[in-house]
């Protein structure tokens, strides 16, 4: 995130209230979210926890996710932690990293599903639709680190652990800017 803005600062500039983005801002998080997420597409902002820009990327998505409930959220970050304990598992010895990519694809699938549930207004589509972009492209790349042979099981662990900072940053900040 730039060192020029704190989050209580974008929380008051971009918030009508809390929970609700401000109509006359929106427009500006939602360009902000489509630069970052076509730089995270061209992998020009890398996987991994370090990577400041992923924080950001984690309060754009967050906040154009305020439509989504936060007990919908907590669902897909179970998937994720469940990858990331198993990854964990794989690491030390204890696992194989063919369950890492089995539970991969089942947090895909959860996430999936969680956008097709999605129904009613277009704001609470819309909102699915982007954290879906944002969380299937960190499960697609994690899952491309993970299956590959030539990698060192550090640097898949890396990858899931960055998923996992990725999906538990976007918990946090839904939670700050209001969400329910």
């Amino acid at each position: 995130m730039s060192s020029e803005l704190k989050l209580a600062e974008l929380r008051e500039k971009y918030l009508f209230k809390p929970g609700r983005l401000d109509r006359d801002r929106a427009d500006e998080v939602k360009q902000r979210f489509e630069e970052l997420v076509d730089a995270f597409k061209r992998q020009k902002i890398r996987l991994r926890p370090d990577e400041g820009r992923l924080m950001e990327l984690a309060f754009y998505t967050a906040a154009l996710a305020l439509g989504v409930a936060h007990s919908q959220l907590r669902k897909i970050y179970a998937e994720v932690t469940a990858v990331r304990d198993a990854a964990r598992e794989a690491a030390e010895g204890r696992g194989d990293w063919e369950e890492v990519i089995a539970r991969l694809g089942r947090a895909r699938v959860t996430l999936a599903y969680a956008v097709g549930r999605a129904s009613g207004e277009m704001w609470k589509v819309e909102a699915f639709e982007r954290l879906h972009e944002v969380l299937d492209e960190a499960m697609r790349r994690a899952t491309g680190i993970v299956e590959r042979d030539d990698v060192e099981d550090d640097v898949k662990l890396r990858a899931v652990e960055a998923l996992h900072f990725l999906m538990e940053s976007i918990i946090a900040f839904h939670r700050f800017l209001g969400a329910r």
